[in-house]
């Protein structure tokens, strides 16, 4: 076999490998309240946004 054949094909095994370890574990991390989002504080001033440079 192709030396770069070989080479792909253990880059798409272990493409597909930690996709599915990424699915498997998310589930159960998302269950998991330490984990998700939470609001701290909310700012009642506003927020003064940068102003945009437009490039000619």
């Amino acid at each position: 076999m192709d030396k770069s054949a070989v080479q792909a094909l253990f880059s798409f095994g272990f493409f597909f490998l930690s996709f599915l370890l990424l699915r498997l574990t998310s589930g159960r991390l998302s269950g998991n309240k330490k984990y998700q989002a939470r609001i701290v504080r909310i700012r009642r001033e506003p927020v003064k946004a940068a102003p945009c440079k437009q490039s000619a």
